[in-house]
């Protein structure tokens, strides 16, 4: 009977598989990247991939403070954001790393051979 009453807001799902979507793509390129296969060009996706990670985290902390009913409790779903934030954050850390110290398939090859 209530249940018409008060909102509960669906839109949630939808932006978690967006998230994982974007974080699927980067570890894609993050994976031709350790295998040095046009580095640059996959380097440079990476930024633009994180930040709709970004706003995509936000738009949901957001909808998060202004929904009264929400699909599950409103810790994990910040819980959730919060670590699929930040696996992206790690992933275009790496990438940055491996453009900022110029880490080459030689390095690697040296690496393994100790």
């Amino acid at each position: 009977m209530f249940k018409n009453l008060l909102p509960k807001e669906e839109k949630y799902f939808e932006d978690f598989k967006g998230m994982i979507a974007l974080i699927e793509e980067m570890a894609l390129h993050t994976e031709k990247i350790f295998q040095f296969d046009d580095q640059q060009s996959h380097i440079i996706k990476m930024k633009p991939l994180e930040v709709r990670c970004d706003e995509l985290s936000y738009k949901i902390t957001k909808r998060l403070n202004k929904t009264f009913i929400t699909p599950f409790d409103r810790e994990d779903i910040f819980a959730l954001v919060k670590r699929l934030d930040d696996i992206s954050d790690m992933l275009l850390g790496a990438t940055v790393r491996v453009d900022t110290f110029h880490i080459e398939k030689r390095l690697i090859m040296l690496i393994k051979l100790l």
